[in-house]
């Protein structure tokens, strides 16, 4: 049974404290924006954490590994269209088109394939440079977290190390999570990063966003 979006986190802004001065290349990481994702993690042990990091940079074949490939794959393809349909705007918009007809199957598959995995649809809060997200359990500051992360429409996947800032309860919740859990990012490849960050820019612009 499919789980829906979560929709009773408390709206949290993370922002940078009066008078601290943040370099232009660093401000990216502090536009945050309410989201629903798809979701899985783990206590992350040190000794594991150099498994992790061989682990993103090169995917395992399962469904998430999968989702992980197929956007450093639609990076590149974006990148390399124009060159490929030689200046034709007609041909670019008719491979783009193409592309979009396939990703939306192999999307609607790998949604259904991830559900069944266990992966939590949830309501969070989201930024290239941290995330907070209602958890079943609590943790402890500093505990380190392996974490899936899944960026929908796109189904693109990001394999992350986040260190837990902080885990308050809150009250009121009804499904089961009362935990709000908030992690920084402490090691995501620099590709994966700008990911999330378009990702967060092109949803604080879309029309229909709430103000």
């Amino acid at each position: 049974m499919r789980r829906g979006p979560r929709s009773d986190l408390p709206r949290v802004r993370l922002q940078v404290h009066e008078g601290e001065r943040v370099r232009p290349a660093e401000r990216r990481r502090f536009f945050r924006v309410d989201d629903e994702v798809l979701l899985r993690w783990q206590r992350l042990p040190m000794a594991e954490l150099p498994a992790l990091i061989r682990q993103a940079r090169q995917p395992d074949g399962d469904g998430f590994g999968l989702c992980a490939l197929l956007a450093r794959q639609g990076r590149d393809m974006n990148r390399s269209l124009p060159a490929a349909s030689g200046g034709n705007r007609a041909l670019e918009r008719y491979l783009r088109h193409l592309d979009d007809r396939i990703n939306c199957l192999g999307q609607r598959f790998l949604l259904d394939e991830l559900l069944r995995q266990g992966y939590a649809w949830l309501q969070v809060n989201l930024s290239a440079g941290g995330l907070i997200f209602p958890a079943p359990e609590q943790y402890a500051q500093g505990e380190l977290l392996a974490m899936r992360l899944v960026l929908l429409p796109e189904m693109a996947g990001v394999l992350l190390a986040g260190q837990v800032v902080y885990c308050e309860h809150f009250g009121g919740s009804r499904t089961g999570d009362p935990w709000q859990t908030a992690v920084e990012y402490v090691h995501i490849l620099e590709s994966d990063r700008d990911l999330i960050c378009a990702h967060v820019m092109r949803l604080q612009t879309r029309p229909d966003r709430d103000s």
